[in-house]
């Protein structure tokens, strides 16, 4: 009973090590690349670029091509349309 303890012991410390390095290893890659994708300097970034690129956009006299808004405008009314027929 003894011997079946310490191979037990043995065989779950040896499987823990073993999920350490290798899943371990993925999660925690992962966990630090979400960390330093939503740091606070990061998020000061984009909303940053966003701020410059919505004053680029007032900016500019068209920011669409004809093409791109009537496709928009189309599509907004076909929302339009299922919207109210829910009703």
């Amino acid at each position: 009973m003894k011997f079946f303890i310490y191979k037990s012991l043995i065989i779950f410390f040896l499987a823990l090590i073993l999920f350490k390095f290798t899943i371990g290893n993925v999660v925690t890659n992962y966990e630090e690349k979400i960390g330093t994708y939503f740091s606070e300097e990061n998020l000061i970034l984009i909303k940053q670029k966003a701020r410059e690129e919505m004053q680029n956009a007032i900016n500019k006299e068209n920011y669409l091509k004809p093409e791109d808004a009537e496709l928009i405008n189309k599509f907004l009314k076909k929302i339009q349309g299922e919207i109210f027929n829910q009703q």
